[in-house]
């Protein structure tokens, strides 16, 4: 199992002992910074999935949350440029609430892309054009994610919570906190390439009316498909670039 988690993890973060988690004998598969990074990303992208299940924010979101992440990334930079220049020492509970702020907050504007994406699927394919779902996403291009200042409110209150809880009672969860950041690296690069799917799919959503409406839902699985080998390939190629990297250093991979 820690074989699975060193591999996981090996292209995405330096996974230094000292800087890292270590449960039950398991070491996590990322830093304790990268490990508040991804799991910000999927806090925030659960929480605002389910938090907006009925409606959802086509628009930016305001000032208010745009200060707030910038605030969250920045505090990440300074911890780890602070740290770095020896102005002040660090630890692992520092690392990860200011890599959790980073992810969370990056995870704010990585949902408003998702929701974007998808009603451009939905005004694109003529299946589902006047259908509930479609007439949904159009309904909502005024709603800005986090533009209630209570929904705003209710987000950080939550985040910090699951941050608090996180670092308070990770040790109970043993090797299941592990495999939950190894779940969550591989599914934020299939996310990341179902979005570059969407974006450069506007040839293929032209022809697609032209065939036929049975063409649109053929689109979907195959989209999944190719966003599911594209994780594989960046993830397998940044694994056997950095093993290249070691072994020409004469540094031995932990796998």
């Amino acid at each position: 199992m820690q074989r699975f988690f060193d591999l996981i993890g090996f292209g995405c973060c330096h996974q230094l002992d000292a800087r890292s988690f270590v449960v039950d004998g398991f070491v996590y598969p990322l830093c304790a910074r990268c490990t508040g990074i991804y799991l910000g990303l999927a806090f925030t992208l659960l929480f605002l999935a389910w938090f907006y299940r009925r409606a959802r924010g086509a628009e930016l979101p305001g000032t208010g949350p745009l200060i707030a992440c910038i605030i969250g990334i920045g505090l990440m930079g300074a911890d780890g440029a602070s740290s770095w220049l020896g102005w002040r020492p660090t630890t692992n509970s520092i690392r990860f609430v200011t890599g959790f702020c980073c992810g969370a907050s990056f995870g704010v504007y990585l949902h408003w892309a998702i929701n974007h994406c998808r009603s451009l699927l939905a005004s694109r394919c003529p299946a589902r054009k006047g259908s509930a779902r479609c007439l949904r996403c159009q309904g909502t291009q005024g709603l800005a994610v986090l533009g209630d200042p209570c929904d705003f409110v209710i987000w950080l209150l939550c985040a910090g919570s699951f941050c608090i809880l996180f670092l308070r009672f990770h040790p109970l969860l043993g090797v299941l906190g592990p495999l939950l950041v190894s779940l969550c690296i591989p599914s934020m690069f299939v996310l990341l390439g179902w979005l570059f799917l969407v974006v450069i799919d506007r040839p293929r959503a032209k022809v697609a009316p032209l065939l036929g409406d049975a063409v649109c839902h053929r689109l979907e699985p195959s989209r999944l498909l190719l966003s599911v080998l594209i994780a594989v390939l960046i993830l397998g190629g940044l694994i056997v670039a950095k093993t290249l990297i070691y072994t020409h250093a004469g540094i031995p991979t932990p796998f």
